[in-house]
């Protein structure tokens, strides 16, 4: 039965896959070709920044809540309790998040020149903090949250085909994303209320604060990873152009599109592997990932400016090939480095081990900023290449502790 719901989640998780980041992939070359890599590279930096500020909201709450909602599946109370607590801390942390965007936009002359367009952009992350992908994901129903996420999906591309005409209409894509998501977290919740029973309730302080600190290691971890990943473009946005950004953005979008590909499997084994530790299944599943990922990187390489020039339709700039390439290579560690995390030794217990390595990383791949910075180095191509140095360390680091404290103990 438990593997049934296994393979229902990660069915649904794929369909949901598929249309964010298949949908996507549509309107991204036509944006590049409207917008100009310019104002696309405006459009990618404003994101990158809300992206940052729904990390804060989030709180690695995608992680320790989907982990408290599935060991209390089946008892509505502390469901409620669960509930109640995560969302009010969230709105708490929208609040403060917002506020450190109004200062961020006082201070700094560049975030004044385009204000609006960054607080258009933080539409989306008041849909994302409402949205309760970590309960459906907790109980393991996660065909609700992917009917409303395909639906928004699909008007979302329809929106941007029918209106966005000109590169002055670029600051319609945050208002039509930001929308699209406080719409979709409107309906969860009309169906948790609905269908499972669960609302709102007021919690003790006391209560409020277990689900905080209860949550911090996860919101460490998270922050770590924004660090070195959709931090990127934040600090090619302070440091270059628009149109730099614009190149980046053309070929990192195509590489979350490939990692995206087997996210459902990690998603849908998390709580899994939570309830039933099978590892022989998982040992299965990473081989199978791991040689398809493999066959996926040599076809990449070889025909590198074939797919950006089908895809995007356009001449392709060199950098945008030379960063498609690095992005191949971090590609599959990346996809096998999170295997090993959170599904695998998050899951069995050793959430410290997985959570650390994503925080050294972090401060590797910080300092190796840092040292781009104070030797005027900062490029998309270095930027990429210190990714990689980073994420190879993080898949060393969690091998090794999947051997030494899972492996070598049971086998």
């Amino acid at each position: 039965m438990s593997k049934k719901v296994l393979i229902s989640n990660f069915l649904s998780l794929s369909v949901l896959q598929v249309f964010s980041y298949a949908l996507p992939l549509l309107t991204l070359p036509y944006l590049v070709k409207v917008l100009t890599p310019s104002y696309y590279g405006l459009i990618s930096f404003s994101q990158s920044i809300a992206v940052f500020l729904f990390i804060i909201v989030d709180f690695g709450f995608n992680f320790s809540a989907v982990r408290q909602i599935a060991s209390y599946q089946n008892n509505i109370k502390k469901l409620i309790e669960i509930f109640s607590s995560v969302m009010l801390i969230k709105t708490i942390l929208l609040l403060f998040s917002f506020f450190l965007l109004v200062l961020i936009i006082t201070i700094f002359q560049k975030f004044e020149e385009n204000k609006y367009v960054y607080f258009l952009s933080f539409l989306y992350v008041v849909g994302q903090a409402y949205f309760p992908s970590w309960f459906f994901q907790g109980i393991e129903k996660m065909k609700f949250i992917t009917f409303i996420n395909v639906c928004i999906k699909i008007s979302f591309t329809l929106l941007i085909f029918i209106f966005v005409k000109t590169e002055q209409d670029f600051y319609l894509v945050p208002i039509f994303n930001g929308i699209g998501f406080c719409i979709a977290a409107i309906v969860a919740i009309y169906i948790i209320r609905l269908k499972f029973k669960i609302s709102f309730e007021f919690q003790k302080i006391k209560t409020i604060l277990v689900y905080f600190f209860d949550s911090w290691k996860y919101f460490l971890s998270n922050i770590s990873v924004n660090l070195y990943s959709n931090a990127n473009t934040f600090f090619l946005g302070l440091v270059t152009t628009n149109t730099i950004v614009g190149y980046y953005s053309m070929a990192e979008q195509l590489y979350k599109a490939m990692v995206a590909f087997f996210g459902p499997i990690s998603t849908a084994l998390y709580p899994y592997m939570t309830r039933t530790k099978d590892i022989s299944l998982y040992r299965k599943i990473l081989l199978y990932i791991f040689v398809l990922c493999f066959f996926i990187l040599m076809g990449l390489l070889y025909l590198d400016d074939f797919i950006l020039t089908l895809f995007y339709r356009i001449e392709i700039n060199i950098l945008v090939i030379r960063l498609f390439d690095l992005f191949s290579f971090l590609f599959i560690i990346a996809t096998i480095s999170c295997m090993l995390g959170y599904p695998f030794l998050g899951a069995l217990g050793y959430v410290e081990e997985a959570n650390n390595s994503i925080i050294f990383g972090a401060v590797l791949h910080m300092i190796s900023i840092l040292f781009l910075y104070v030797t005027y180095s900062i490029s998309p191509i270095n930027i990429m290449i210190a990714t990689l140095i980073t994420e190879i360390f993080i898949l060393v680091y969690r091998v090794f502790y999947s051997y030494k404290l899972v492996y070598k103990e049971r086998f």
